[in-house]
């Protein structure tokens, strides 16, 4: 759960910009994020299909797609 509350931190949400180490705020998220998913993979023996999908938003707002 704690992994997920932390979601975004990389974006200043009152002025709508990225933060500085922002993108690699994300990727290290994204990192744990694979690393839970395959827990999980384990713990439920493969018996449900399991895809992790990381954030791209912190490239997003760096491109000022957002």
């Amino acid at each position: 759960m704690k992994w997920a509350i932390k979601y975004g931190e990389w974006i200043n949400w009152d002025k709508d910009k990225l933060i500085p180490n922002g993108i690699e705020m994300e990727e290290e998220h994204n990192k744990q994020g694979a690393k839970l998913a395959e827990k999980v993979k384990k713990e439920l023996r493969e018996k449900y299909r399991i895809i992790f999908s990381p954030s791209t938003m912190a490239r997003g707002y760096a491109n000022k797609q957002y």
